[in-house]
C-alpha cells in the first residue's frame, strides 16, 4: 500500500493504518541500511559531518514562505530548524526509528512540526508546498529509474504552481572513481561518547560504472578492534547532464544550479549540484 502515515499520534489507528504502517516498516528495512535504523549513531555522525546548508535553506524559506516539505527528514535536522525558525514544515521520512527520534526532538522544544512516515517514491499528502526540499543525497538513494520518475511525479503533484523544488547532491568526481576507490580510506577519528571509546571511521566505494550505483562500505575500528562495525549503503550517482535532463523530463524547469551552499555557480570543479527548479509552465 502506497501513501503516508504520522508514525506518532494520539488518535487512535485504524486496522488500514496499521496495514499501511507495516507495509512501510518492511519497505524501509529492504530499501535502508542499517546507519537509519540507529538514530543516536546517525545523530553522532551527523554532529560531525552535516553539511553547512542550513543558512541556505533559511534563506530559500525566507524568499519562498510555506508550507515547507522536506523529503527524507532524518531525525530533523533541517524541519526543526527551519520550524524553529517560524516556518511551517512537513517533513517526510521512511525510516519509523528515525521519525520518532525527530518527533522527540521537537516535542521537545514545543515546535509545531507535521512529521509523516512514507516513501518519497509514492506518498500522497493531500497539499502542495511552496518548497519542496530534497537534501543532503537524499535522491542519491533512488537506485533504478523506475524509482526516480515515481519521485518526480510525487514531487510535481506537491508543488504549488509558484513553488520550488531544490536538490541537493553530489558532483561525482571521475578523478575519484578512477583512482582505486575501493582503497579502505580513514575518513573520520573521533571518541564515542556512548563506548568511551576512540572510533577510526573508514569508508571504501565499489563503483560499477555501467550502472552508476557505488555500493559504500563504513568499516569502524573501536578500541583498536578492526571491523567491530560494518555497515554498507548504496547510493546512485548523477553526473550534471543527467541529472538536468531528468528534471526537464519530468516536467521541471532548472531556475538556478549552484556548485555549493553559498550560491557560487556550478561548474566542472564544483562539490555539489544544488539544483533549483519549478514545474514547466
Amino acid at each position: 500500500m502506497d501513501g503516508s502515515i504520522p508514525p506518532v499520534t494520539d488518535a487512535p489507528t485504524t486496522p488500514a493504518a496499521e496495514d499501511a504502517e507495516r507495509a512501510l516498516a518492511a519497505r524501509a528495512r529492504e530499501l535502508l541500511p542499517a546507519l537509519y535504523f540507529d538514530p543516536v549513531q546517525y545523530d553522532l555522525l551527523a554532529q560531525m559531518t552535516a553539511p553547512r546548508d542550513l543558512p541556505m535553506y533559511e534563506a530559500l524559506a525566507a524568499r519562498h514562505g510555506g508550507p515547507i516539505l522536506e523529503l527524507g527528514a532524518g531525525t530533523g535536522r533541517i524541519t526543526i530548524a527551519l520550524a524553529r525558525a517560524g516556518h511551517e514544515v512537513v517533513g517526510l521520512e521512511l525510516s519509523g526509528p528515525m521519525l520518532a527520534a525527530a518527533h522527540a526532538k521537537a516535542s521537545a522544544e514545543g515546535l509545531d512540526v507535521t512529521l509523516a512516515l512514507g516513501d518519497l517514491r509514492a506518498f500522497d499528502l493531500g497539499r502542495r508546498f511552496a518548497l519542496v526540499l530534497v537534501p543532503f543525497n537524499t535522491l542519491n538513494h533512488l537506485l533504478d529509474d523506475d524509482s526516480l520518475a515515481r519521485a518526480l511525479d510525487a514531487i510535481a503533484r506537491h508543488l504549488a504552481d509558484d513553488g520550488r523544488l531544490v536538490v541537493d547532491t553530489f558532483q561525482p568526481s571521475p578523478a575519484f572513481l578512477g583512482d582505486a576507490p575501493e582503497r579502505r580510506r580513514p575518513i573520520l577519528r573521533y571518541r564515542d561518547p556512548y563506548l568511551d571509546r576512540e572510533v577510526v571511521l573508514s569508508e571504501e566505494h565499489h563503483y560499477d560504472p555501467a550502472t552508476q550505483l557505488d555500493r559504500i562500505v563504513w568499516s569502524y575500528a573501536v578500541g583498536g578492534v578492526e571491523d567491530a562495525r560494518v555497515e554498507e549503503l548504496t547510493m546512485r550517482l548523477f553526473f550534471p547532464r543527467e541529472l538536468d535532463a531528468w528534471l526537464a523530463h519530468a516536467g521541471y524547469a532548472l531556475e538556478a544550479k549552484h556548485g555549493d551552499y553559498d550560491g557560487r555557480p556550478f561548474d566542472a570543479r564544483s562539490p555539489k549540484q544544488i539544483v533549483i527548479a519549478r514545474r514547466a509552465r
